[in-house]
């Protein structure tokens, strides 16, 4: 059985990849859009590429990004977990995947984490290419993009980027997702400390020492490890997407997603 919060990610994505295709009520595309024809929404990292490829702020784009990164201000990264399509097909693909290896009685253990830090290497050098150049290279190949203009306009170039990644995936599982990923790292950076995140029981943290967090967590946080039974009351970590993945399978009620500022850590 699917646990309900798998469901409802991959359902919140799988809607908003059909709005965006079919345009109910919106303006524009999936980097620049117009709600009811007043709310902007803008992938700030397009706001960032265009300007300094353009050398001019484009205040236009600007409010749209700064609604987007106000909104991961406050409650973190959650496009990545909860909108991203590309993220909708990987999720998708790594369970599949999976299923595959149980069958085929191949161990599934915990995944070693890649460095989450890379993906502020890849974020710093798009934005490099483009003040450089003078192209805002990421807009034309992102395989985020892509997945939507391929459903609205057919065959686009970048699709061949997602079908890469979707046989990387079954050797390296969320590679994108978890180190390359420049506007996950974006949003990673700005979203780290927002009010909604995987609170932690000190009560019952480290009662049963299962890591069943820490297998099922996409970035391939070490929530267990890190932070149960380091003494954090949250986890504050730059991948977290907030997705839920590791609340749906801990046995103790230990872990749950709410609101709230940081707290000190606990004493052990």
């Amino acid at each position: 059985m699917i646990p309900r919060w798998t469901i409802a990610r991959r359902a919140s994505a799988a809607a908003f990849l059909s709005w965006l295709a079919l345009g109910w009520g919106i303006q524009g595309s999936s980097v620049a859009t117009r709600i009811a024809d007043s709310l902007p929404f803008t992938d700030p990292l397009a706001a960032l590429e265009v300007s300094l490829a353009s050398g001019e702020l484009h205040p236009h784009l600007w409010i749209g990004a700064g609604v987007v990164l106000g909104i991961t201000l406050l409650l973190g990264p959650m496009f990545c977990g909860w909108l991203c399509p590309l993220g909708l097909l990987l999720d998708l693909a790594h369970s599949l995947e999976r299923r595959v290896r149980r069958l085929m009685h191949r161990h599934v253990g915990v995944e070693r984490r890649l460095p989450p830090r890379t993906r502020i290497l890849t974020l710093a050098l798009v934005l490099g290419f483009a003040a450089t150049s003078g192209l805002p290279l990421f807009q034309l190949i992102s395989p985020i993009h892509a997945i939507g203009r391929g459903i609205v306009l057919g065959f686009d170039v970048a699709l061949g980027l997602v079908a890469l990644l979707l046989v990387v995936e079954i050797f390296v599982p969320r590679v994108w997702c978890r180190a390359l990923c420049p506007l996950g790292g974006l949003y990673g950076w700005v979203g780290k400390h927002g009010l909604l995140r995987v609170r932690i029981d000190p009560e019952r943290a480290g009662q049963i020492r299962c890591r069943r967090c820490d297998v099922a967590c996409p970035a391939g946080i070490a929530v267990m490890e890190e932070y149960a039974l380091g003494g954090a009351t949250s986890v504050v970590d730059e991948g977290c997407m907030r997705c839920g993945a590791c609340t749906e399978v801990c046995p103790r009620g230990v872990l749950h997603m709410g609101l709230g500022a940081s707290r000190k850590r606990r004493e052990n």
